[in-house]
């Protein structure tokens, strides 16, 4: 099976989908699920280091993922409304 890079982890208090990506600009910039708040929200960076094979990960600051600008969803165009 081909791999995927996963650098960070996106998760969000009181849910249970775990988010990932290879790009700390989309880790912090993705726009949050309903129902979630920007306080929610807590990215972790993940890396493995072979020399001593640990598996570290490291949450980031919360003044730096409350302090990014997220983007804002795509309004769903008529035709994604009449296919749901």
């Amino acid at each position: 099976m081909p791999a995927q890079r996963l650098n960070y982890v996106v998760v969000h208090r009181k849910q249970s989908q775990v988010y990932g990506t290879a790009s700390k600009v989309v880790a912090l910039q993705t726009p949050l699920p309903d129902g979630a708040t920007i306080e929610d929200r807590i990215v972790l960076f993940i890396t493995y280091q072979p020399d001593g094979e640990v598996l570290s990960v490291h949450p980031l600051p919360d003044e730096e993922v409350r302090g990014a600008e997220l983007l804002v969803k795509k309004a769903k165009g008529k035709a994604e409304e009449d296919e749901e």
